[in-house]
């Protein structure tokens, strides 16, 4: 009998949580600027593209689920190295004031086929590792019209080729549309 309204409880007061969030949606198109760590490349500049939620809360705290396709990769001497990824951020957002956000949050990306491309040839980059984590952090604005806008910062935390030490650094600025339900 106890655990049914402990069970009880829980479930009204996650409706009544539920109830007050407010929820939005919508797509997101990022700038990516890419390079891998303890390697000799240059940066590549790139494009993600996905969609977000937004479950916001309160008027401070909100988590942002993401699904993202991005380009990243390094670029050397007639030599680019092209690991896109589909990514999916779980970002937690504090809101400041209005509409300005910075943010905070893990993410779990899955590589899709990894390339090297020099002198004209593509070839499979065999020795890449098909899962890695990251973390994020940004800061953002979300205007009242629906546009949002921002700017994050992706650290990879585990190595991305078996070898060598090569972890992703990714610096993104994004715009998107959220929809409110």
């Amino acid at each position: 009998m106890r655990k049914l309204i402990v069970l009880s409880v829980m479930l009204f007061l996650g409706s009544v949580t539920f109830a007050q969030m407010k929820v939005g949606f919508g797509p997101k198109f990022n700038m990516n600027i890419a390079n891998l760590t303890s390697s000799d490349g240059n940066a590549r500049v790139g494009i993600g593209l996905g969609a977000f939620a937004n479950l916001r809360f309160n008027d401070y705290v909100a988590l942002q689920p993401e699904l993202l396709f991005s380009m990243q990769g390094a670029k050397g001497s007639g030599t680019t190295i092209k690991y896109n990824y589909f990514k999916v951020p779980m970002m937690v957002k504090a809101y400041l004031f209005k509409g300005l956000n910075i943010e905070l949050g893990p993410e779990l990306n899955f590589l899709v086929n990894p390339r090297v491309k020099s002198e004209g040839i593509t070839v499979d980059l065999t020795g890449s590792k098909h899962v890695e984590l990251a973390i994020g952090v940004g800061l953002g604005y979300e205007f009242e019209s629906g546009l949002t806008a921002g700017f994050r910062y992706n650290a990879g935390l585990t190595k991305v080729y078996k070898y060598a030490d090569w972890k992703n650094s990714v610096f993104e600025i994004g715009i998107g549309w959220k929809f409110s339900l």
